[in-house]
C-alpha cells in the first residue's frame, strides 16, 4: 500500500480503487497509483506540448483603452447569448463514433448541436490559406509564415503603387508587365484545416492552388480572429492596433445589460472605425481614380474593411462596395460614400432561393421573404447563396469593366468578394457537419467559376489570391469546452462593487476597458479584476487560460 496525506474529504473516490480513507490519509492500492502515476505522466505530456498562444498576435491588436487581456482555455467559446441556441445537423456516423457517440447504421444521423464561433488565437480559429496565382509568382509550397497583411504590399508590388507604409513586405517574386486585374476571394471561415480536411471536397480550389504560391504556414498575426478584423487587415495591411478593427462588435454595460455595438455604425455607416487608409484608397487617389474598385460581400464590416473609405477619402470616388440588406434581401450601400453596380436592383435573396429550391432545401422552404429572413443565417449556409454571390461578382466585372472597356485602359482593377456559405454553416451546423461539406462544395464550384471567367477574358494578365478571414471552433459537444456570455462576465463582475455598478467601461471576446471612475469609487485595483476573472469557472472547470494586463503585452511589443 502507498500512503498519501491529503487534506479533503475524499469518500466519493472509493469507487475509484482507495481502499480506507481516514481524515487527512488516503490508503491506495498499487495498482491504482500505478493508474495515476501513468494519467500525470500523460497529463505532463499534454501539458508540456500544448499549443502555444501567439503572444505577438496580442500585442499587434490591442486597442489603446484596452486594460485586461482574457484568453479563453482551448475550446471554450464567449460571445452573445445566441451563442447557446442549437440547430439540427447532419454528421457522417463515423465521425460521430470517433466522438464517442451513439448512432445507428445508416451513413449519416441528425443531432441537435449546440452554436458555435471563432475569434482566439488557437491554431482551429488562426489558421488560415493563402495561395497567389499568376505569372508574378514561382508555384509551390511555401513553408514561410506569413499573414494577411501580407496581401496588401503583395497587391501594391504587382500594380507598383509606391504609396503607403505598411508592417509586411510583398510576396511577388518575377517582374513584368503590370495585370489587368488583381481577384481577392476570402473563404468565409475556410480557415483552420478544413480546404486540406475536405480536399476531396475542393477539386476547383484544389487544382488552382497546386498552380499557386501556397504558403501553407499562413496564419492570423492578430485577433480576434473575426471578419471584421480580418478583412481589414485584408484592404489595409495593418494590424488592429493600427486600423482599430479588433472585432465584429464591441460591448458595453448599459443598464445591467450587455449591449453590442458594431463596427461601421453610428449615424449610418461610420467609417471613422476604420482608422488607416486601404491600399484602395491610396491607389485609386493616386490614379487619378481611374482604377475600378468592387468589394462585395454579405456584410458591410467585411466589404467597407477590404475596399476603403470610398468618396470620403480626400480625393477618393465612391467605389463600387455594398453588401446584403437584412432587413430587404437585396445589396445595399451608403451612397455617400460608395455606388451600388447598376445590376444591384435585380438581385433579391428570396426570388435566388425560390429559384433555385422550388421545393425548398433541407426543410427551409419559405412562402414569403418574411419566412426566410427569420431564418436568413441557414438560408446563408445553402449553395444557393454561394452560387448566386459568384454569378453577382462575375456580372458586376463584366458591366462595370469589360463593358465600359476599363479592363484595357492600362489600370489594374481590383475586385474583393467574400463567399458566406461556409461561415454560415459552421456557426449553425458545426464544421464538420454534411451541411458544411455542402457548403463548402458549392463554394468550391464558384471559385473554379470565378477563376475560370478570368482565364477565359483575361488570359494570363490576372493574379488571383485566395485565403481566408478565420476558422472556426469545434461544437463543444465533441470537445468538452464550455461557452461563457458577456452578460454572465458582466454579472459575476458585479460582486466586486457589491452589485451596484460595472467596471466594465467595454469589451471584446479577448479585450476588456476598465471603467476607472467606479474603480477609484470602491478602491479595485486591476489584478482585483483580473483575479475575480481568473477564477470564474463553468461547468466546474476554470474558463480562462489566463487573464492578464495589457500592458505587459505593450511592453514586450516596445
Amino acid at each position: 500500500m502507498f500512503k498519501l496525506n491529503m487534506f479533503p474529504s475524499a469518500a466519493k473516490y472509493r469507487d475509484a480503487g482507495i481502499i480506507d480513507i481516514n481524515p487527512g490519509l488516503w490508503i491506495i492500492s498499487k495498482d491504482t497509483m500505478r493508474k495515476y502515476i501513468i494519467t500525470l505522466i500523460l497529463l505532463a505530456t499534454i501539458y508540456c506540448t500544448s499549443e502555444k498562444y501567439p503572444d505577438k498576435s496580442i500585442s499587434n491588436s490591442l486597442l489603446p483603452e484596452t486594460d485586461i487581456v482574457l484568453i479563453p482555455e482551448k475550446y471554450n467559446i464567449l460571445d452573445d447569448d445566441w451563442i447557446f441556441g442549437k440547430t439540427r445537423a447532419t454528421y457522417r456516423n463515423r465521425y460521430l463514433a470517433d466522438h464517442g457517440y451513439d448512432h445507428g447504421e445508416s451513413a449519416t444521423e441528425q443531432i441537435d448541436i449546440g452554436h458555435t464561433t471563432h475569434f482566439t488565437g488557437y491554431d482551429y480559429d488562426r489558421k488560415i490559406p493563402l495561395f497567389f496565382y499568376g505569372r508574378w509568382f514561382n508555384k509551390g509550397p511555401k513553408e514561410e509564415a506569413v499573414s494577411l497583411q501580407h496581401i496588401v504590399p503583395t497587391i501594391a508590388g504587382l500594380v507598383g503603387e509606391k504609396g503607403g507604409s505598411f508592417p509586411e513586405y510583398s510576396l511577388v517574386e518575377n517582374t513584368g508587365s503590370k495585370p489587368e486585374i488583381v481577384v481577392t476571394v476570402v473563404i468565409d471561415q475556410g480557415g483552420g484545416d478544413l480546404l486540406r480536411r475536405m480536399v476531396h471536397l475542393v477539386p476547383e480550389t484544389a487544382k488552382i492552388r497546386q498552380a499557386s504560391a501556397d504558403y501553407i504556414n499562413a496564419g492570423l498575426a492578430h485577433l480576434e480572429a473575426h471578419t471584421a478584423s480580418g478583412h481589414a487587415s485584408i484592404g489595409t495591411g495593418h494590424y488592429p492596433a493600427s486600423h482599430g478593427i479588433a472585432a465584429n462588435s464591441i460591448y458595453y454595460p448599459r443598464q445591467g445589460k450587455m449591449s453590442a455595438r458594431n463596427v461601421y455604425t453610428g449615424k449610418g455607416i461610420d467609417l471613422s472605425w476604420l482608422k488607416v487608409s486601404t491600399l484602395a484608397d491610396i491607389y485609386d487617389k493616386n490614379n487619378g481614380n481611374k482604377p475600378v474598385i468592387i468589394s462585395q460581400s454579405y456584410a458591410a464590416r467585411a466589404s467597407i474593411g477590404m475596399a476603403g473609405h470610398g468618396g470620403r477619402y480626400d480625393g477618393g470616388d465612391r467605389d463600387f462596395v455594398y453588401w446584403l440588406d437584412k432587413k430587404s434581401g437585396v445589396w445595399e450601400t451608403d451612397y455617400t460614400s460608395f455606388s451600388l453596380p447598376s445590376n444591384g436592383l435585380q438581385f433579391n435573396v428570396f426570388s435566388v432561393f425560390k429559384k433555385k429550391y422550388p421545393q425548398g432545401f433541407r426543410g427551409l422552404n419559405p412562402s414569403s421573404w418574411q419566412e426566410l429572413k427569420n431564418n436568413w443565417s441557414l438560408y446563408m449556409a445553402t449553395p444557393a447563396e454561394s452560387e448566386a454571390e459568384a454569378d453577382f461578382f462575375i456580372d458586376v466585372i463584366k458591366r462595370e469593366i469589360m463593358a465600359k472597356r476599363k479592363d484595357i485602359d492600362g489600370y489594374t482593377d481590383l475586385a474583393f468578394v467574400n463567399l458566406k456559405a461556409t461561415d454560415a454553416a459552421g456557426h449553425s451546423y458545426g464544421p464538420d457537419s454534411v451541411e458544411m461539406e455542402e457548403a463548402l462544395a458549392a463554394t468550391d464550384r464558384q471559385i473554379g467559376k470565378i477563376f475560370r471567367f478570368l482565364e477565359q477574358h483575361y488570359h494570363d494578365n490576372f493574379a488571383f489570391i485566395v485565403t481566408a478571414d478565420h476558422g472556426v471552433a469545434p461544437p463543444v459537444e465533441f470537445t468538452g469546452g464550455s461557452k461563457l456570455s458577456f452578460q454572465e462576465i458582466h454579472d459575476h463582475l458585479l460582486s466586486l462593487t457589491n452589485g451596484k455598478e460595472s467596471v466594465i467601461r467595454f469589451m471584446t471576446q479577448t479585450q476588456m476597458g476598465l471603467n476607472r471612475d467606479v474603480m477609484k469609487k470602491y478602491n479595485i485595483s486591476l489584478e482585483d479584476v483580473a483575479g475575480k476573472l481568473q477564477g470564474m469557472e463553468k461547468n466546474g472547470d476554470r474558463f480562462f487560460r489566463m487573464v492578464k494586463r495589457a500592458d505587459d503585452y505593450r511592453e514586450s511589443r516596445n
